[in-house]
């Protein structure tokens, strides 16, 4: 059975995939959770610095 080949598979004959093809999608929840401290901390560094200066 003869199997068809794509374009891509023709210009990298290696089989070779990208890295965006193969690395796995990175999950957010560690980019939400530095956010989430990050902006309940403001107000408290905010006051800190009030605190310090005044």
């Amino acid at each position: 059975m003869a199997q068809l080949q794509t374009r891509r598979q023709r210009a990298h004959p290696t089989g070779a995939r990208s890295l965006a093809t193969v690395a796995p999608r990175p999950k957010p929840t560690a980019a939400a959770a530095l956010l989430v401290a990050t902006a309940l901390s403001l107000p408290f560094g905010a006051l800190a610095l009030f605190d310090l200066l005044f």
